[in-house]
């Protein structure tokens, strides 16, 4: 498998990951500290790399260092297509080879602007973005002619090549330097069609492309005047005056919003979520049933009227329905066949860890991993729901913090002075993000006390508004055998207000959960003023939005980690 040196926020790396992306290529990334610990420029790397510069490729033993000529080896090596290297027609293969030099520009300007007003390189920041609009203007009107001639892409392929994919991250990530894209509509419009490739992925700063709709432009290249030219292609393609918003995909996530041992038969349970009234309803046979918390006649809450296990009155007219949400009966026509419009919907729920789940898409995702629950039966717990006026992205990206351990938790967690963040590694395996080899120093791990000493953790992300913990205490405070896991999963009532709830599973069978119980909502409580105060409520996903420092490779993991999947709620993406 390929080996590739990567940092996340890298417009040259991006490049690799987006091409292996889509050519389907595996591989494996080893994440340089390239900044704030300038791992690039230390011994060690420079073994695998003298000038000191990233990304690196280990192809089988096979080490290739330059950015676009590693696009080149991977393209004429993994395409058999040759689509994306057009080696097999030199005419456009010579062009594809002068835009290719034409990218070194754009990012020793362009990217060079976003490294001073995101890292502080100290570069002339008026000559670099002086530079940038100047090839920007270039391509821009490059671009515009390539359209009158029905053209879509840098070169006169009828598919995008390198030459597109090397020229992509410096333009899409420009505004993080201060280069406005506003006079460049054909880059624009080249950036909407680029995003729609099979197989594109994203990095922080860069979204997925809008849903198709009817497209229409009437715009001249930038700087242009005269009679405007109209273009409409056959794809339907989003135009910059024309857009869309497609649903947040968190409506396919799965969202505890009760406990099994609250919904017992002939109970009901109304709640928030996703911005929506709901109700859940335990029939007298255990079955459940949820749907929203409106009634179909006139919007009145369902669950101000009554329940007794088999049929459902609303309070407001007494529309009647059935276990099914069928409505059976309307007093005000009791001759009448109610229609099936008067009907509940219904929504899916499942029950899993000691908790009911909702999911309100129709496009259901996986629950959260969590295997200590049926690993180590009888040893769970499950703490209050906490309400927290912040966004559910902020909740979990605290918990996957360790660097306020001594200042928010001292005496717990952490204490000064031991506040190092010892390097830790950050992967996603089958899906799940995963932070290993986690140290720290904690005067009391657990809520037996003990000695304190240094504590071993695993984080996982398998669920936008969710994190798993896996925490091993040192020796003195009883190791693995007194280790114990943490599920914490974040419902939203709105994007600014959330319920966490936290399972704690032990792993000793005389653990005491109530000890354990408590403990954990302590620490909790202890979080909620500092993730509360914190601004914007929504998380920031552009690196340039907060500053950063070593110990957040986890969190800026997340952030990436939410861009893939596509979610925007309570994140800097939905507003």
């Amino acid at each position: 498998m390929i080996k590739l040196y990567d940092y996340e926020l890298s417009v040259n790396c991006y490049k690799q990951r987006l091409l292996m992306s889509i050519l389907n290529v595996p591989f494996e990334s080893i994440l340089i500290d390239f900044f704030p610990g300038w791992e690039h420029k230390g011994e060690a790397f420079a073994e695998i790399n003298p000038l000191g510069h990233i990304p690196v490729i280990d192809d089988d033993g096979y080490i290739l260092r330059d950015a676009h000529a590693i696009l080149v080896y991977l393209s004429a090596k993994y395409d058999p297509s040759g689509q994306w290297y057009p080696a097999h027609d030199p005419e456009v293969l010579g062009e594809v080879a002068s835009w290719l030099l034409f990218a070194e520009g754009t990012t020793n300007t362009a990217s060079a602007a976003r490294l001073h007003d995101t890292l502080g390189y100290p570069f002339d920041i008026d000559a670099v973005r002086t530079g940038a609009h100047r090839l920007f203007r270039v391509l821009d009107e490059h671009l515009w002619f390539q359209e009158q001639e029905g053209r879509d892409w840098v070169a006169r392929a009828a598919h995008p090549t390198v030459a597109d994919l090397a020229l992509f991250p410096d333009v899409m990530l420009a505004e993080q330097g201060g280069i406005s894209l506003v006079d460049y509509p054909a880059l624009r419009r080249w950036t909407d069609r680029f995003k729609r490739t099979p197989g594109f992925t994203v990095m922080p700063g860069i979204y997925p492309a809008a849903p198709n709709v009817p497209a229409r432009s009437t715009a001249t290249p930038s700087g242009g005047e005269g009679t405007s030219v109209s273009i409409t292609r056959a794809t339907d393609r989003v135009r910059d005056t024309e857009r869309s918003v497609a649903p947040d995909p968190i409506v396919n996530e799965w969202f505890p919003v009760a406990t099994a041992a609250d919904v017992l038969p002939g109970s009901m349970h109304p709640f928030r979520l996703l911005d929506e009234r709901y109700l859940m309803m335990c029939r007298n046979d255990g079955g459940v049933f949820v749907t929203r918390d409106s009634c179909p006649h006139r919007g009145a809450q369902l669950s101000l009227g009554s329940f007794d296990g088999e049929r459902l009155q609303c309070g407001y007219h007494g529309w009647q329905f059935g276990a099914g949400g069928r409505c059976v009966h309307q007093p005000a026509n009791p001759d009448a066949t109610p229609p099936a419009l008067a009907s509940l919907p219904s929504v899916r729920a499942q029950e899993a860890f000691g908790l009911w789940w909702v999911c309100v898409g129709g496009e259901p995702r996986n629950l959260p991993f969590y295997g200590a629950f049926e690993a180590h039966p009888g040893l769970t717990t499950i703490c209050a729901p906490k309400v927290v006026r912040s966004s559910g992205p902020r909740i979990v990206e605290n918990f996957l913090d360790m660097a306020h351990f001594p200042f928010v938790h001292e005496g717990y967690l952490g204490r000064v002075p031991e506040t190092d963040v010892v390097d830790y590694d950050v992967r996603v395996v089958g899906g799940e993000l995963l932070a290993t080899n986690c140290v720290f120093f904690q005067p009391q791990p657990g809520p037996s006390g003990g000695e304190g000493g240094i504590v071993t953790y695993t984080y996982g992300v398998s669920h936008p508004y969710a994190s798993r913990l896996v925490k091993i205490p040192g020796e003195a405070d009883g190791g693995a055998r007194d280790g114990f896991e943490i599920l914490l999963v974040v419902s939203p009532e709105t994007e600014g207000t959330n319920r966490a709830w936290m399972i704690t599973t032990a792993y000793n069978p005389e653990a005491d959960l109530a000890a354990f119980n408590a403990f954990g909502a302590l620490i909790f409580q202890q979080d909620v003023s500092i993730v509360e105060s914190q601004r914007p409520v929504r998380l920031p996903l552009a690196p340039a939005s907060e500053a950063h420092q070593r110990a957040d490779q986890m969190s800026l993991a997340y952030r990436r980690w939410l861009i893939e999947r596509g979610v925007r709620y309570g994140t800097s993406a939905n507003g």
